[in-house]
């Protein structure tokens, strides 16, 4: 089972999203955008479990780097 860190809503542009796995991989790590069934994005990161401190070491490592995901924001019509 692997060890999931720095759950996030909103969309990833593919940009950014390149930009943070590029990060995580650096970190034997990976980044995942994903679309629930019903529209909602979503973004976590995994790395393998190796248990503690392993998973803390590469979880704080990974988000510290990467600092804050940037989104997608839908603009809403007035």
């Amino acid at each position: 089972m692997p060890h999931f860190f720095g759950l996030g809503k909103g969309k990833v542009s593919a940009k950014e999203e390149k930009r943070i796995q590029r990060i995580a991989e650096n970190h034997d790590a990976e980044f995942v955008n994903f679309q629930e069934p019903n529209g909602e994005f979503r973004y976590w990161f995994s790395c393998d479990n190796k248990g503690e401190p392993f998973d803390s070491w590469t979880a704080n490592a990974v988000l510290k780097e990467v600092g804050q995901v940037k989104t997608i924001t839908k603009k809403r019509s007035v």
